[in-house]
């Protein structure tokens, strides 16, 4: 049977290949710029990825790996359903905030891994997304149901939150803008309302 490839090393061989990347951009970027600046031989390299393409499919999974265990962390102690989205929206932010950059790269390895083949990249992206937004919406119908949101549509408030999330983030990228004001309006009116104190025991439950 064929030796396959360690996972742990290809890993950690993406998040360094994303660093080499991120400083020379993903258009002048080569194997062979990869393999020096880590100082193997290119064959070795290829062992792990057979071309580019591979390469940025990892650094594409690598950092939304990444953007899901800083989010994760931040959430963690959360508990209404309602404010897990609001700081769910909140630490994505926070993670790109100072390193507004980031965003700019992942288009470009959007554009780049769709070139051949555009499911590939919308795949990769399903594979981190869906989940998370599987248990955001499965969180609300449990709010629902235990009287701490009001009733709603969770599928819709959940991928309306996904675009918001999205689109303040590009928005603060292309406009140089405070995001701190459309926190507001979102919390105000559109999640605030949706979210209810949890409802007081009856005498049976005493």
């Amino acid at each position: 049977m064929a030796r396959k490839p360690d996972l742990e090393k290809r890993k950690t061989i993406a998040a360094s290949a994303y660093a080499v990347m991120r400083e020379r951009g993903v258009h002048n970027t080569s194997m062979s710029d990869i393999a020096k600046a880590l100082g193997m031989k290119r064959p070795t390299l290829y062992w792990y990825f057979k071309d580019m393409e591979a390469i940025f499919e990892a650094v594409f999974e690598h950092i939304l790996e990444d953007q899901a265990r800083f989010v994760v962390g931040r959430v963690r102690d959360v508990s209404h359903p309602i404010d897990v989205m609001f700081e769910h929206m909140k630490a994505v932010h926070a993670y790109y905030d100072g390193q507004e950059d980031i965003i700019l790269f992942l288009f470009q390895l959007w554009g780049v891994s769709a070139s051949d083949e555009p499911g590939r990249a919308v795949d990769i992206m399903a594979k981190y997304f869906k989940p998370r937004r599987k248990a955001a919406k499965a969180l609300l119908r449990q709010g629902i149901a235990k009287g701490l949101v009001a009733p709603c549509d969770p599928d819709a408030i959940v991928e309306t939150m996904a675009a918001l999330i999205d689109g303040v983030m590009v928005h603060k990228v292309a406009n140089d803008m405070a995001i701190e004001p459309l926190y507001d309006t979102i919390w105000n009116h559109f999640l605030n309302p949706l979210k209810l104190s949890p409802p007081e025991p009856s005498g049976d439950d005493a």
